[in-house]
């Protein structure tokens, strides 16, 4: 199975982007390319290998990376790729992720696998499991992937209205979990999420660092977030009688 790792950067002076860079190389699984696509910017040539496909916006779209995705995907699946997954640039993969999802993949036949992620701090240290994202009721961007089946569906992200792209995951989730009964979760945490949210830092009773941020701008979007969450645990009900 050939796969696509899609990520959206804009920061080339980002500490992080060669740690994700690296973590696509790595991996187990080799049957595959990373699609990066520059969001009004162009990797150094330094980072490029021969299994990166960088993709270089003229302009800066400025919707967190929503319409790079969708490019990304689009590119990926008229390669002829089996499935794609999605990282963003300040996170990384452990070594066996893909492997661990395309074996997934094939023994359930899903059309969507997920993975459970790591919450990390900014400097990288491992903070514990995330309990929110866990495959059944929402998935985060990082632990998703995607066959291509959907492949519509999975580049829907540049559709997301305006002011929506804050919370991008949570509206592909629901997305893909209207498209098919056929989501299956790996139960395995294999990818890790550098957090700079306050939140995540009090969930693990660790000292906020300095940077970090209070998600204002998803606080204001409560009541979508809990709509969304409802129709996810509705699903999810109708999926296990299934």
């Amino acid at each position: 199975m050939k796969v696509a790792v899609i990520t959206p950067y804009h920061n080339l002076h980002s500490p992080y982007l060669k740690d994700c860079i690296d973590s696509v190389k790595a991996q187990t699984h080799q049957d595959l390319i990373h699609v990066m696509v520059g969001d009004g910017c162009s990797l150094p040539p330094e980072l490029i290998h021969p299994k990166l496909h960088n993709i270089a916006l003229p302009h800066r779209l400025n919707n967190y990376g929503d319409s790079p995705r969708s490019i990304g995907v689009v590119y990926a699946f008229s390669l002829g790729v089996d499935a794609v997954a999605f990282l963003d640039s300040d996170n990384w993969f452990a070594e066996n992720h893909l492997e661990t999802m395309v074996q997934h993949c094939i023994a359930t036949q899903s059309d969507v696998v997920t993975s459970l992620r790591f919450i990390t701090h900014l400097n990288g240290e491992v903070m514990g499991i995330c309990p929110e994202s866990d495959g059944k009721i929402f998935c985060d961007t990082n632990c998703l992937f995607v066959t291509r089946k959907l492949a519509e569906e999975a580049g829907v992200w540049w559709l997301i209205p305006d002011d929506m792209h804050v919370i991008d995951d949570r509206v592909m989730w629901d997305t893909l979990i209207h498209a098919t009964d056929r989501i299956s979760c790996t139960g395995v945490p294999s990818a890790f999420y550098r957090s700079s949210f306050e939140v995540h830092y009090r969930m693990f009773n660790i000292p906020t660092p300095p940077e970090a941020k209070f998600g204002m701008d998803i606080y204001a979007l409560h009541p979508t977030i809990a709509a969304l969450q409802q129709r996810a645990v509705a699903r999810a009900k109708e999926r296990a009688k299934r």
